[in-house]
């Protein structure tokens, strides 16, 4: 059996009971070594430098490395604060955000709706649109299973004292089109189609 790091270490000591011996006892020792290994090799992981150069304890802050279990640990570190229903691609995404940092901002109000949506994830943010303190959020409805569960994440990053409105489309509609593309030159260098303008293929 291929034993982890500290087990390892504990079987390499004793010598010479981890050679021929421990065959001839069907590898007792080495199953001793694997036991006492599971209480210690958590923390083992954590401590130890790697082999890649990263000095010990580093993994536990850095997003790309972190075990899972650390994740919500570490997302304090950013104000983050993580749902159970992120993927984990999603969790490590928002800490490297930093989304507490940038809350209130579109790309912030944006992100956090894409965490509840499916397929492409489009969000159509457009600001000062009936007011300068008002501002239009959608989303397509094949895309958004949740549309509560969207609306919450908006409101987690939407800053104080402007007002909103939020609603899903079956399809692009011509003020997405108009907010997406500079020019009808655009649109036609971009979508085949007009069935592809309409179902933004």
């Amino acid at each position: 059996m291929a034993l982890e790091s500290f087990a390892q270490r504990l079987y390499d000591v004793f010598i010479p009971l981890n050679g021929e011996l421990d065959v001839e006892n069907f590898f007792a020792l080495q199953n001793y070594c694997a036991a006492i290994g599971e209480i210690f090799q958590e923390v083992d992981t954590l401590a130890r430098d790697t082999p890649e150069g990263y000095p010990g304890w580093s993994i536990i802050l850095d997003a790309n490395r972190c075990p899972v279990i650390g994740l919500p640990w570490l997302a304090q570190w950013t104000g983050t604060t993580l749902s159970d229903s992120w993927s984990e691609a999603d969790q490590r995404t928002a800490i490297q955000q930093a989304g507490r940092w940038a809350r209130g901002t579109p790309t912030a109000m944006t992100k956090a709706i894409q965490t509840t949506l499916t397929g492409n994830k489009q969000v159509f943010l457009t600001e000062r649109d009936t007011s300068p303190y008002h501002f239009s959020v959608f989303t397509l409805t094949g895309e958004t299973p949740n549309s509560a569960a969207s609306e919450a994440a908006l409101l987690s990053q939407k800053p104080a004292g402007l007002a909103y409105s939020f609603n899903t489309l079956a399809a692009w509609s011509w003020y997405n089109i108009r907010a997406n593309y500079a020019d009808w030159n655009a649109v036609k260098i971009g979508k085949s189609s007009w069935q592809a303008v309409r179902n933004n293929t």
